[in-house]
């Protein structure tokens, strides 16, 4: 009986030992506790394909940025090639000011991108922002952060005074009487640059091509989220179509995606779209390509683990109770030994 306790215990051991063993060495931080999987061959499947969600893509000055249940990816939109920082887990939005200078909100605080790291802002207000959920952010015209957060009651707005980029010095937390973001429609000399809930925008030449296509847009009811290219042609979601609007109104394509989250613009041609479930994918006028982020390895190597967890767990339960069985045995018997 012990003995089998003592392989118990092994195979438990071995199994943490695998868990450290198989966490990737680059961007990576296993300080989360991985989502524990359904076990079932169809609800495995089910749980990978939604874990494949896209939260958010916006474009940053090089870079392709994007949102995940398990991090953020960077992606180079002409090499195709990727950087999947695991750091951040359940991010919802992103706001890159530039490619060294990128904030995100995740469902743990927020975070600023250095170029090199990823660091959580430091903040002096003793009343804490409700990280529950970020629906934008904005730069104002004196250099200020504003975040706009969603809570289940109500939504807030916090000004956040300080410096930027944020290094070790915390941050001057106020939540303004008369918010004034977000604003209904893009507005240039209030905000230089915004991540909103359905356009992003980090240039005052980005902005102008915005607020001259938001009169446009608005003929259209299920508008979701939209991108102006510098011919001030546009793209945006309805309801599940993504449609290339000219100018001058006239649709040049339409296409039927999957559930969309967000799209960004790429620097040539088309535009990068994050969907709910279908993960990443690039759409021109003439064509849809899926394109790998790592998201799929990513979750599949969180399925992978969340099963060890509950592996692990279950040695536990079942080696401590034989453990006790096996020392009350021990005792009863010394106890034995001593009365003879």
């Amino acid at each position: 009986m012990q003995k089998c306790v003592n392989q118990l215990i092994g195979l438990l051991v071995s199994s943490l030992l695998l868990i450290a063993c198989n966490s990737t060495a680059s961007n990576v931080s296993r300080s989360f506790k991985p989502v524990t999987p359904p076990v079932s061959g169809t609800s495995q499947q089910n749980w990978l394909k939604t874990a494949q969600g896209i939260f958010d893509v916006t474009r940053g000055e090089q870079f392709i940025w994007i949102a995940t249940a398990f991090g953020v990816a960077r992606l180079d939109p002409v090499t195709r090639a990727y950087t999947f920082y695991d750091q951040l887990k359940s991010v919802q939005r992103l706001f890159p000011i530039a490619d060294d200078s990128v904030y995100a909100s995740t469902a743990q605080g927020h975070y600023h991108f250095d170029g090199q790291a990823w660091s959580k802002l430091v903040l002096t207000s003793t009343s804490p922002i409700s990280f529950y959920w970020t629906q934008e952010f904005g730069l104002d015209a004196q250099g200020d952060l504003w975040i706009h957060t969603y809570t289940a009651r109500a939504s807030q707005t916090y000004r956040l005074t300080g410096h930027i980029p944020p290094r070790a010095a915390p941050w001057s937390v106020t939540t303004p009487a008369t918010p004034g973001f977000p604003d209904a429609e893009p507005s240039c000399d209030n905000w230089p640059a915004v991540a909103a809930n359905t356009y992003h925008y980090r240039t005052a030449a980005e902005c102008q091509r915005y607020v001259a296509a938001n009169a446009l847009l608005k003929r259209h009811k299920r508008l979701g989220f939209y991108a102006v290219e510098a011919n001030n042609s546009i793209w945006f979601t309805s309801g599940n179509d993504v449609l290339h609007l000219a100018a001058d109104g006239l649709i040049i394509s339409s296409r039927v995606l999957p559930a969309t989250s967000h799209l960004a613009l790429d620097p040539q041609q088309g535009v990068w779209v994050g969907t709910q479930n279908e993960g990443l994918l690039f759409v021109t006028d003439t064509e849809v390509q899926h394109v790998s982020i790592g998201l799929e390895q990513v979750a599949q190597q969180n399925f992978l683990e969340g099963l060890l967890v509950v592996f692990g767990w279950t040695l536990i339960f079942l080696a401590l109770p034989a453990w006790r069985a096996i020392n009350r045995l021990r005792e009863r018997r010394h106890s034995q030994e001593r009365q003879s």
